[in-house]
């Protein structure tokens, strides 16, 4: 787990709607706005910014209150926070004061010696100060990122990058963004976005010219030896 800095929210903050809106907006746009890329390398996220809404092709969405943990402002609102951090839609975990349980997840499929680096932006705009709301990342079950409501600094939003190549094994993977919250004794919520998982593969060794200039003399040699020795 990163280092953090313990941010004080109190969820009764005046002039901050934290609950989120119960209604949902769907997005028929066939051509939605690709997320952009984290860096150089092979990009193994489909949709990172969640721009093609709800219900999304690229994303398995779960949530016990709403359905799904994808937003936008006009169906959720914005929690006291920021909304998306880019484009108009985002993931937003928690914002109910009852137990909520959400997670996207999509398949992935990296190499297993590459070197992968998951980058996503996150916000904490509302916490309940119970200690156990959390969010996590994860691939295939095992915790590559797990942040607490009390975690910071997340006020506003914040790139986190994680090497995860370790993770990495070379088959088809489930990545996952989780949350579990209590809704007690406040709303805690946690806003993901712009997610993205770069993996440029290990190098393949290559022979040095002065080792390829030394083999060649070698065979030559060899070849003359063998012709000289069948001559004489």
């Amino acid at each position: 787990m990163v280092a953090v800095v313990v941010v004080v929210l109190l969820a009764g903050s005046a002039g901050f709607a934290q609950e989120r809106q119960g209604g949902r907006v769907f997005n028929n746009d066939p051509n939605p706005a690709p997320a952009e890329p984290g860096g150089v390398g092979t990009e193994l996220v489909t949709d990172g910014g969640f721009e093609a809404g709800t219900p999304n092709p690229n994303w398995t969405e779960a949530s016990i209150n709403f359905g799904t943990p994808i937003c936008d402002v006009g169906s959720c609102g914005t929690g006291g926070g920021t909304g998306p951090n880019s484009g108009s839609w985002w993931v937003w975990f928690g914002g109910v004061s009852a137990p909520e349980t959400g997670s996207v997840s999509q398949t992935i499929a990296g190499g297993a010696n590459d070197t992968c680096v998951l980058s996503f932006w996150l916000e904490i705009p509302a916490a309940s100060g119970n200690g156990i709301d959390f969010m996590d990342a994860e691939i295939d079950g095992g915790t590559v990122f797990e942040a607490f409501e009390s975690d910071g600094p997340y006020v506003g939003y914040t790139e986190v990058t994680v090497d995860i190549s370790a993770a990495i094994d070379g088959t088809n993977q489930t990545l996952s963004f989780n949350s579990s919250t209590s809704g007690t004794p406040a709303i805690s919520n946690f806003f993901v976005d712009d997610v993205s998982l770069i993996c440029d593969a290990a190098p393949v060794p290559t022979v040095p010219t002065w080792a390829l200039s030394v083999l060649i003399i070698a065979l030559l040699s060899g070849g003359l030896l063998i012709t000289r020795l069948r001559l004489g």
